[in-house]
């Protein structure tokens, strides 16, 4: 029995010591998937909608991979915003996932609120413009959080950053309470799944990204339909909807591997008359290398750089298209 008793104190005391050890290590050195972790045990919950899977916790606060993350009394990382408008300011609603969010960037820096500046500077009339990016939310969980949500902000504008993860199935979190309680736990499993990916190469992000655009995927549709709802929704409030795509930014600069991915979302966009902005361009003439817009070397979310990039070339479109820039509707005050 004693022997059994010092196994178990030993077993707990070691857990204890990986537990410190691993939290004193990612708070010198930040470890993505463990900021993610994070950001999920801290400023998510889940939806009350299952299509929405999951949403921020009003009202709190995080610093994570170098940023500070305040969440609104609304659930957005934004200033509090009221439903109803304000008389003389222009509504865009952006949607969007982790880019929208501005994951690793201060606030002040991330795009939409360098938009804000750029619209108002290019026809003299105030913007606001409403960041609802979550992270890990795909084209399905936009438009549910458009419909349930955003609709209640009476925009002038509607639009939506596109990535190419935005095809994935909205997940479904099963209850684990080591890996929502231990931190050395999610390190070892980040740690184990690098490893299998490193030798199972269908599991290598090019494979994975590229599998959910091929013909007949569920996924791919669930993200057309998705799309083509929330232009339908936009259209019934009177909303232009307009959509950026965002490349892959780990390669982009020479060879773009997702090209025909890119083409094929291009193209669906296009053939829905759904008003587009490419950003692969301004990427690729901008920008040096790729890894400068990076957040990390092991995380290549768009960057304070890579944030301006997105916002000169959303702005660079309305420039060559001022009359889709809309004014402001005055019967949307309340």
């Amino acid at each position: 029995m004693k022997k059994i008793l010092f196994v178990v104190i030993y077993l707990i005391v070691t857990f204890l010591l990986l537990e410190v050890g691993t939290y004193g290590f990612v708070k010198i050195q930040p470890y993505y998937d463990v900021a993610m972790w994070r950001y999920w045990t801290k400023l998510k919950q889940r939806a009350s909608d299952p299509r929405m899977s999951h949403e921020h916790v009003p009202g709190k606060s995080a610093d994570l991979y170098g940023a500070n993350i305040a969440i609104n009394s609304k659930g957005l990382r934004d200033r509090e915003i009221d439903y109803p408008r304000t008389p003389g300011i222009r509504r865009v609603l952006f949607l969007g996932d982790s880019l929208t969010l501005g994951w690793g960037v201060p606030f002040e820096s991330i795009f939409s609120k360098l938009l804000e500046k750029d619209f108002a500077e290019m026809d003299g009339i105030q913007t606001e413009v409403i960041n609802t990016g979550v992270g890990n939310y795909n084209s399905e969980q936009e438009y549910t959080y458009y419909k349930n949500e955003g609709i209640k902000y009476k925009s002038d504008l509607v639009m939506l950053l596109y990535f190419i993860n935005d095809a994935e199935p909205t997940p479904k979190y099963k209850d684990s309470v080591l890996m929502e309680k231990s931190i050395f736990a999610v390190f070892m499993w980040s740690q184990l799944n690098k490893i299998w990916a490193r030798f199972n190469k269908k599991k290598g992000f090019l494979n994975y990204y590229s599998d959910l655009y091929k013909d007949g995927s569920q996924s791919w549709e669930n993200s057309k339909n998705s799309l083509l709802k929330i232009k339908d929704l936009a259209k019934s409030q009177k909303n232009p909807f307009i959509v950026a795509v965002c490349p892959e930014l780990r390669f982009f600069k020479k060879t773009y591997p997702f090209s025909d991915v890119h083409q094929k979302i291009l193209g669906f966009l296009k053939k829905s008359n759904i008003d587009t902005i490419d950003l692969l361009p301004t990427f690729k003439k901008e920008v040096e290398r790729e890894e400068l817009v990076w957040v990390s070397r092991e995380d290549s979310h768009p960057n304070v750089l890579g944030n301006r990039v997105i916002a000169n070339g959303i702005r660079n479109f309305f420039k060559e298209n001022p009359t889709k820039l809309i004014k402001g509707a005055s019967n949307k005050g309340n």
